[in-house]
């Protein structure tokens, strides 16, 4: 992508909200929006322990996205929920919703196929992810720029998990 560089930003430590910019974007995104420049945003809301929403769409550049008004854009909203099933496995809830071509029954295909495979790609790269963590107890984590989102959430249920055991040890 062509473009200014993302940037990432807390709104808040004490909550989850991760936002991510792309500025005038020369990618075209989606075919409700002309070609040429687009400011692409990404959302990130953690609701520790289990819950992460994420609003993601474009603008044409120029039309104030980036200072709240993403009226003339176009939106994808996702919602994934994780519930633990053993100490090492969880379900996985996820959905995806539009504000575009509503009425497009091919869009609505497309839209579900793709995420559908996204999520699948997921899946897979988690229960690896898994696998290496199993054999690698001891080895830290290395995380990528691209990580900040998921390190951040980690952080904050880290933090619930240590303030609950310290109100079982003194109970």
């Amino acid at each position: 992508m062509a473009g200014a560089p993302a940037r990432a930003f807390p709104s808040d430590p004490k909550d989850g909200k991760l936002a991510e910019w792309q500025k005038q974007l020369q990618e075209f995104y989606f075919a409700e929006l002309q070609d040429g420049k687009v400011d692409r945003w990404q959302i990130i809301n953690c609701q520790p322990p289990a819950t992460v929403t994420i609003d993601v769409g474009v603008a044409p550049t120029g039309t104030g996205a980036p200072e709240g008004n993403r009226s003339a854009g176009v939106n994808g909203f996702v919602l994934n929920t994780m519930t633990p099933s053993t100490d090492k496995t969880c379900y996985y809830f996820w959905a995806f919703c539009r504000n575009y071509a509503l009425q497009d029954q091919n869009t609505t295909f497309e839209t579900r196929e793709g995420v559908t495979k996204i999520f699948g790609q997921d899946e897979y790269i988690l229960e690896a992810q898994q696998i290496a963590i199993d054999q690698n107890p001891d080895r830290e984590f290395y995380n990528l720029n691209i990580d900040a989102g998921a390190m951040w959430s980690r952080r904050l249920t880290d933090k619930m998990v240590e303030k609950e055991i310290k109100k079982k040890v003194t109970a």
